[in-house]
């Protein structure tokens, strides 16, 4: 079983960027699409899923900046990374898939499901993932007090794989664009009530102490959708996988499974 090396993928180049992808996993599974988070890359779906290799085909990207992924010269957008997807998921010639996203990876795969024309979107899972301006600017503070030296002295391994991975390294305008892009108020940005678009079931979870996405912003968005749900695990903050990786695992994996599921939120 192959999982995600940073070595045996292959390149994209779109909209003024090198975009890097690998497909990993069951070459006979059914595909899922993973996308991380904001200063992650790819292969961090290596320690968030890693069981899920052996039963699905697993492509990640880098996005726009991260890992290995050049950031062009159009700076960062949710509807970027979204472009970037869509032009992976042609060339790979998918057809059905479902989608797991990780904080800005999970932004963007609420919005390829709401836009999704050429492909069709069976499930989504989205892991402390926010759908709305509000979500950023209630807690705005804390998201803008991210600057790169802050960064750096506190994660300073993130930092150090950065400058290590990525082709055009730059991390101080790389910091400034993901802030840019966290309040984007424009079309680009966050999908805000255009989910109600999304036909397919999603799974959201979060921690129940996540300070980046609350449970009221997560039951309104089950609200708005036809068949959704959200899971609060206790215990557990923004890296809900880290902090209740069995209790995470076991959520995920019965979500996935073929199973009927209705609008409901549950308290775990």
């Amino acid at each position: 079983m192959k999982i995600f090396d940073h070595v045996s993928g292959s390149y994209l180049d779109h909209q003024g960027a090198r975009i890097y992808y690998e497909v990993a996993g069951n070459p006979d599974g059914p595909v899922l699409l993973v996308i991380h988070g904001g200063f992650g890359h790819l292969r961090n779906f290596n320690y968030i899923i890693p069981e899920l290799f052996s039963h699905y085909k697993v492509i990640g990207m880098d996005t726009r900046g991260h890992g290995k992924s050049t950031c062009g010269g159009n700076g960062l957008s949710y509807e970027l990374i979204q472009q970037d997807a869509e032009k992976i998921i042609a060339l790979l010639e998918v057809k059905t898939l479902c989608i797991m996203g990780f904080n800005d990876g999970g932004t963007v795969a609420y919005r390829l499901a709401a836009k999704a024309k050429l492909f069709t979107v069976e499930k989504i899972v989205t892991i402390s993932s926010r759908w709305r301006l509000k979500d950023a600017e209630d807690c705005e503070e804390l998201l803008r007090g991210i600057n790169s030296g802050d960064y750096k002295s506190k994660f300073p391994g993130i930092y150090d794989l950065y400058q290590l991975q990525n082709p055009e390294p730059d991390f101080e305008s790389f910091a400034e664009d993901l802030i840019r892009m966290w309040f984007d108020a424009e079309p680009s940005g966050y999908p805000d009530e255009n989910v109600n678009a999304i036909g397919c079931p999603l799974l959201m979870i979060r921690g129940e102490k996540d300070l980046i996405l609350t449970q009221e912003s997560g039951s309104e968005l089950v609200a708005l959708l036809k068949n959704g749900k959200l899971v609060s695990i206790p215990s557990a903050g923004h890296q809900v996988f880290s902090d209740q990786p069995e209790l995470f695992n076991n959520v995920v994996y019965d979500f996935l499974r073929p199973a009927p599921l209705s609008n409901r939120v549950v308290q775990s």
